[in-house]
């Protein structure tokens, strides 16, 4: 199983439901302020999946010249074989997986893939209708070959994400995915995986004072 090792503990406010804390509306932080933005737990990969997945916080203050930034590296610690993490577009938080999921509210993006992106001004946060759709480029990513003792890094800015009302709400705020792993290195993706698991982080933000 997963155990979660707590990385630095930063104060914030949520309200506590059945899903934990939730993205705070109406609060009166000033719209185009600074944020600061830590790292506030990450998983540990159990020993027996011989992979590390670690977060790094590259700049953790939001301004309005720029975003905060993480970068995570995964590291295949076994033998050769598959992971479903791949590089570039094909990062773990790509896409629709850019997304908080608890709650939803902020949003990774490549730096490469947020240059072509229109934000709002003095705000990291897209110039869109919080109504507006979801469109992404439609390609197929599978599994990736990684040798033993190969390490992946993939950086991403954060964003706030524009279908959410606020700018950068104080709390806390969680990614989690599934990682998939073939013995095979050869592995196309479209085989059953040899064995999965869960992995995630929390990124806390508070309002500069």
């Amino acid at each position: 199983m997963n155990r979660r090792t707590l990385l630095t503990t930063a104060a914030t406010t949520c309200v506590v439901g059945v899903s934990g804390c939730q993205r705070l509306q109406g609060l009166t932080t000033d719209d185009t302020g600074r944020r600061v933005v830590e790292l506030h737990d990450q998983d540990a990969v159990a020993d027996s999946f011989d992979v590390t997945i670690s977060v790094e916080l590259l700049g953790q203050t939001v301004t309005e010249d720029h975003p905060a930034h993480v970068q995570i590296t995964t590291t295949n610690e076994g033998s050769d074989r598959a992971l479903s993490i791949g590089r570039d577009r094909c990062g773990l938080f790509n896409r629709s997986n850019g997304g908080s999921d608890d709650p939803a509210g902020l949003w990774l993006y490549r730096p490469e893939a947020a240059e072509g992106l229109d934000r709002e001004a003095d705000r990291w946060e897209r110039d869109k209708s919080r109504f507006s759709d979801r469109r992404y480029l439609a390609y197929g990513c599978g599994a990736f070959e990684y040798s033993a003792g190969e390490s992946v890094s993939t950086e991403y800015e954060v964003w706030d994400d524009y279908a959410e009302s606020g700018y950068f709400e104080p709390g806390t705020y969680r990614w989690e995915r599934e990682i998939q792993l073939w013995d095979d290195p050869d592995a196309a993706g479209t085989e059953q995986p040899t064995t999965t698991f869960q992995w995630g982080f929390s990124l806390t933000v508070t309002d500069e004072k």
